[in-house]
């Protein structure tokens, strides 16, 4: 993401990929998904500072980060997982709780940070459940920023 944006860059195939301007309403209210998931006054000052082209492509970069980060996450649990796996798969939910806060999704940066304290912990019970946890909310994350006008969708 960082390299995105210093570069900018857009990712293979983003050049077909309409502008994050071109995409609908930016402030259009999600479907009723309870708490709000993305901070939208952080999102405007984002769009405020970086063009659309960028915004696209650095949005596409986290969408695929985020993606392969759950499809490295068993969905039997942890139980099955050495402990060094466990703290590489802390380290890379402490990056992506970062990168969540650049987009505004809070809650989903939340999560990540538990998932992080409970690698470090090594607790395998909370990290299967923050596992499911974490899909759901990526879910309708994804959904929330397809509402204000962004296509987060890391598949071309």
């Amino acid at each position: 993401l960082a390299s995105v944006l210093a570069a900018g860059a857009l990712p293979d195939g983003a050049d077909s990929v309409p502008s994050a301007g071109a995409m609908g309403p930016r402030n259009a209210a999600p479907p009723d998904m309870g708490p709000e998931l993305i901070d939208r006054v952080h999102l405007d000052e984002l769009r405020e500072e970086l063009p659309d082209d960028k915004l696209t492509a650095s949005l596409r970069t986290f969408a695929h980060e985020v993606e392969a980060f759950l499809s490295d996450l068993p969905i039997d649990g942890m139980a099955g997982i050495d402990t060094a796996a466990v703290r590489d798969l802390g380290a890379e939910a402490h990056r992506l709780a970062g990168s969540s806060g650049v987009f505004g999704a809070l809650p989903m940066a939340d999560a990540l940070r538990t998932f992080e304290r409970h690698a470090r912990a090594d607790d395998r019970t909370a990290l299967a459940a923050d596992a499911a946890a974490l899909r759901t909310l990526w879910r309708d994350t994804r959904a929330a920023l397809r509402a204000e006008g962004l296509e987060p969708s890391a598949r071309a």
